[in-house]
């Protein structure tokens, strides 16, 4: 069953890239015309006004295309085309069997993809700097998402490569699915671009903003489930050493656990606080900096679904409540009872704010597409919870605490969010833009964390009960046998 799953989802992808990189490229040479292949492939799997009409991204992008230097559109078409080459090569470096049977080609074809990929975000890196946030399609909050994404591919395509140069296998391919997985945020936003045209109404600018919102998320989602599903990578003598130095910082990280649980108690406060707030009729703490306007639609939905906003409240306060102590002290030798509570609660928060999702689309408020930023969240804690519970069930302690430590990450997003739009409001943002912008960083940015604690830290050996003492508490024996 698993390897069916990962052929036909490798399969889905690698069909995805090859049409994407051959439609990119000749996006780019045909937008002067307005008949670029993929606009004319939304308009079939849509309609022709959805993907040449007012609003969609042939019109709405065409001003400012227009408005280029004839120097942007040339290192703009140039980083299109060497992204479309990293992207047709990403699937075939990833398939596991290629990589066994053809290890030469790997090597070889893995030096070209890299890079591919760097001089394809280097220009990307070049362009965005060549181009204001005024001067991008779709604003500040889509410029921001695009450095992110640049960012990301340097930096692991870079990593990677030093990985695989020392032979440390689980993190080079950590690395490479990352960068593999930001480049997919290009097809992917065309995916949804064309399953939201079928589905919902709107406009494909009005899609374009709501898939936004949780494209990031979806990307590290991948990678997550490549890594858990799809490679069952060694770990070399070599990377053994390298994981060895988490245990030097142990007895640092172990002491954090009572820092960190009270400030998710304060967190969870607040949060109870807010909501107990419009439950009295008044605006909350966070409904209070926003617009005149859309503090009353933002209330309007409270009502209309309090229960929901109630339930996802409790089960997050509880959860950033008892987290920490859970992750952080390795579960102890009380494993099935306080993962199962960390469980129970955050598969409480996250099933509010799926009743969240339903009412915030509902109402529209903050655009509809806030409904599928928190439904999009909601099922990937439940996918992740859902992990998990397998692992506890198989005792495979290691997957049960990566998969708990996503799950945990994605329900502390509300903070996240909260602290995002604070900052990028400081930064002279509308209210509007920095909403957005703090959703396309913020899942992103915590899943990411995440997932590079697993990649450096899950896999090294649990602390012997001498580190736990150090930290000041102890944990039974058999702690030292768990991996």
């Amino acid at each position: 069953m698993r390897t069916w799953i990962w052929t036909l989802g490798w399969l889905a992808i690698t069909v995805m890239c090859l049409l994407f990189s051959a439609m990119s490229t000749q996006w780019y040479f045909s937008l002067d015309s307005d008949t670029p292949m993929y606009a004319r492939l939304l308009g079939w799997l849509v309609s022709h006004e959805y993907a040449f009409g007012p609003g969609s991204g042939m019109v709405s992008s065409h001003p400012f295309w227009q408005a280029m230097p004839q120097l942007n559109k040339v290192v703009l078409g140039i980083h299109t085309i060497l992204a479309a080459g990293a992207l047709a090569i990403g699937p075939f470096q990833l398939h596991p069997a290629a990589r066994r049977r053809f290890p030469r080609a790997h090597r070889i074809m893995g030096r070209l993809y890299v890079g591919l990929g760097m001089s394809a975000m280097l220009f990307a890196v070049a362009y965005l700097s060549m181009t204001p946030f005024s001067g991008t399609y779709g604003g500040a909050p889509f410029a921001i998402g695009l450095w992110g994404i640049a960012f990301v591919t340097l930096y692991t395509l870079t990593l990677g490569t030093f990985h695989a140069r020392r032979g440390e296998i689980h993190a080079h391919m950590s690395n490479m699915v990352i960068s593999f997985c930001s480049l997919l945020v290009a097809p992917f936003l065309r995916f949804w671009w064309a399953l939201f045209g079928r589905l919902f109404p709107g406009t494909q600018a009005d899609h374009h903003v709501a898939v936004l919102m949780f494209l990031g998320l979806i990307s590290v989602v991948s990678a997550i489930l490549a890594m858990r599903f799809g490679f069952n990578s060694p770990t070399s003598p070599r990377e053994r050493a390298l994981n060895s130095l988490m245990s030097g910082v142990q007895p640092f990280i172990e002491r954090l656990a009572w820092p960190l649980t009270a400030a998710g108690g304060a967190l969870g406060t607040l949060l109870i606080v807010d909501v107990s707030l419009r439950f009295g009729g008044s605006a909350g703490l966070w409904t209070s900096a926003m617009p005149a306007a859309l503090r009353l639609d933002e209330l309007s939905a409270f009502h209309g679904g309090s229960a929901w906003f109630a339930l996802f409240a409790l089960g997050t306060a509880s959860s950033l409540l008892i987290a920490p102590r859970v992750l952080l002290d390795q579960f102890g030798g009380h494993l099935p009872a306080q993962v199962a509570l960390l469980i129970g609660t955050s598969t409480i928060a996250s099933l509010g704010q799926l009743g969240m999702a339903v009412t915030y689309g509902t109402h529209g408020v903050q655009g509809w597409g806030s409904g599928f930023l928190h439904g999009a969240v909601a099922c990937s804690v439940l996918l992740m919870l859902a992990i998990a519970t397998h692992a506890l069930w198989t005792d495979d302690r290691r997957a049960v605490r990566e998969f708990m430590l996503h799950s945990t990450a994605l329900v502390a997003f509300p903070g996240a969010h909260a602290i995002g739009v604070v900052g990028f409001l400081a930064a002279g943002f509308t209210f509007e833009d920095a909403w957005l912008s703090a959703a396309v960083v913020g899942t992103s940015i915590m899943l990411s964390t995440s997932y590079y604690y697993t990649t450096y830290g899950a896999r090294s050996p649990v602390p012997s009960p001498a580190v736990h003492t150090a930290a000041g508490y102890q944990v039974p024996s058999a702690i030292s046998t768990a991996t």
